[in-house]
């Protein structure tokens, strides 16, 4: 499997990316091609996934999104030891990771 878009991160940087109002859009289409994972780590050995990246930016459309994502393992830990959650920077954006657990009302 192929990083996290790394091609495109070095050229357009990653920050444009998630101030981007249409970073869902274009997270979608990323990962509409089967050889990107959601859990790709960049920069290598940083342990930063997509889903680290935009928990600490607060972008709990872009959250929602990844953890809609076939095999997305929220329980990983970047270098420092924190999960996505742990860097999550708004109330909703920890609601949203911890409601991924939660089995759904019928």
């Amino acid at each position: 499997m192929y990083d996290f878009c790394s091609d495109l991160i070095v050229d357009c940087g990653l920050a444009d990316v998630w101030t981007c109002p249409f970073a869902g859009d274009i997270i979608t289409l990323l990962l509409a091609n089967r050889f990107i994972s959601p859990n790709a780590v960049y920069p290598p050995g940083s342990g930063t996934t997509p889903l680290h990246l935009a928990a600490s930016e607060g972008r709990v459309d872009v959250v929602n999104l990844l953890l809609d994502q076939e095999g997305i393992d929220d329980s990983l830990l970047d270098i420092n030891g924190k999960s996505c959650k742990d860097v999550a920077k708004r109330k909703d954006v920890v609601k949203a990771i911890q409601g991924a657990h939660s089995p759904e009302l019928l």
